[in-house]
């Protein structure tokens, strides 16, 4: 953040996944002057679709509202900082319905208990890996220090692609779900057609040859 103050750059938070997980006590998706939450049918409190963006910047927050209604300034209008109701910018209809609404607040009120159900089958699985671990075979994940996570996921490298996807297909033979994740932003179809190369990006690409 400090980098981003230096050369006056906002910072938008992809706290997609990251919902209720903090690092140095501080929750994921507030960090950055923008952050943005799914509630993807994928994700640990779920609505379907839909997701949140948390702004730290009264400008921000202002714009940001308009274009959640249409482009209008019906909020204003509606607290009498207006005194007519009109269109004002772009926007479109970003306003989820109340159902859908109903049953993620009521996740909200137990996410606490909801991660520490997952945390349990956090432990679960590496107590059992931990002995393939040991032999090399793969690496578990860790939690660096600092994090609290939310256990949204569990990943394991591979020394290689081979080992990977034999094990992917066991897995899924037994409706077990199991992927290769996510191929990073720069290095995706569209990332290399802006002009991006994966060794662009050093630390990201080193890991990449890892799982490759």
């Amino acid at each position: 953040m400090e980098i981003a103050e230096q050369h006056k750059l906002f910072v938008i938070e992809d706290a997609a996944q990251a919902f209720n997980a903090k690092y140095r006590e501080r929750y994921l998706g507030t960090w950055g002057h923008m952050g943005c939450y799914s509630f993807h049918g994928t994700k640990n409190l779920t609505c379907g679709e839909g997701g949140a963006l948390l702004l730290n910047r009264k400008k921000l927050l202002e714009r940001a509202e308009i274009i959640c209604q249409k482009g209008t300034n019906r909020n204003c209008f509606l607290r009498g900082e207006a005194d007519s109701y009109s269109w004002v910018d772009t926007g479109s209809s970003y306003a989820p319905s109340e159902i859908l609404m109903a049953l993620l607040f009521a996740q909200m009120k137990e996410m606490d208990a909801i991660s520490r159900e997952r945390e349990k089958v956090f432990h679960f699985y590496d107590k059992l890996l931990k002995k393939y671990d040991d032999k090399g075979l793969l690496k578990r994940m860790k939690t660096p220090p600092g994090c609290s996570p939310n256990y949204h996921i569990y990943y394991i490298l591979f020394p290689d692609a081979n080992i990977r996807n034999h094990v992917m297909d066991a897995l899924n033979a037994r409706n077990i779900r199991a992927s290769f994740h996510f191929i990073p932003l720069h290095s995706s179809p569209m990332g290399v057609k802006l002009g991006y190369k994966p060794e662009d990006l050093r630390v990201v690409y080193g890991t990449l040859k890892m799982v490759h």
